[in-house]
């Protein structure tokens, strides 16, 4: 090989390998992307279901009026979040409310009865799953587009580019604990005597689902 021909091979081998890592971080970001555009559809609906819950909901749970509150204020905020990070936290804090709303209404038979307050149950549940199966489908786009960043070939130019894979979705592990503990304590039934026997609480799927329990 001449020595002219020595430069041009490593030049063509650089192009190739710059040329084929630019197609791999394409693909990978395209499908991130794809992926939290998914994930915010699944939020959006449960958003919608849980709005639609909270309105059939508010003159059975007259008492409950504060939960009910809660849910509302939540949901707005969830509804506003545009980052992945604010997402976190809005969606933890949602996920607390409903739950503690729908322990709540264990304590209603009469909205318990109501045909369509199981309906909504059912779709909120539907819902949920959708949003975990999404949240991982993102999670998991993340972990690959950060192990692809974080390559012995890809680090030195994603570090100085300052390249990141983006922010995982996770609910605030800190809220969510709190709100477990809160949900999973027993307690006294609506009109129960005051010596009666405090009953453990049966887990809603919502919390269920959106906790991994």
């Amino acid at each position: 090989m001449t020595t002219l021909g020595i430069p041009l091979v490593a030049t063509v081998a650089i192009a190739t390998w710059g040329a084929t890592n630019f197609m791999k971080l394409q693909r990978l970001q395209a499908t991130r992307d794809h992926a939290l555009a998914n994930l915010a559809a699944a939020l959006h609906e449960r958003q919608d279901l849980t709005l639609e819950l909270v309105r059939f909901c508010a003159s059975y749970l007259v008492p409950e009026k504060t939960l009910i509150e809660a849910v509302a204020l939540s949901r707005s905020y969830a509804m506003q979040a545009r980052t992945v990070l604010a997402r976190t936290k809005t969606e933890t804090d949602l996920c607390w409310a409903l739950a503690r709303l729908l322990l709540a209404a264990e304590n209603h038979p009469e909205l318990l009865s109501q045909p369509r307050y199981s309906e909504l149950l059912t779709g909120l549940g539907e819902s949920e799953n959708q949003a975990t199966q999404a949240r991982n489908e993102y999670n998991r786009a993340v972990e690959e587009l950060e192990d692809f960043l974080h390559g012995p070939s890809m680090r030195p130019l994603a570090h100085t580019l300052h390249m990141i894979a983006g922010q995982p979705f996770e609910l605030d592990p800190k809220i969510a604990r709190e709100a477990m503990m809160t949900m999973l304590t027993p307690r006294r039934a609506t009109g129960a005597p005051e010596g009666a026997e405090l009953a453990q609480p049966m887990l809603p799927k919502v919390a269920s689902v959106a906790f991994n329990l």
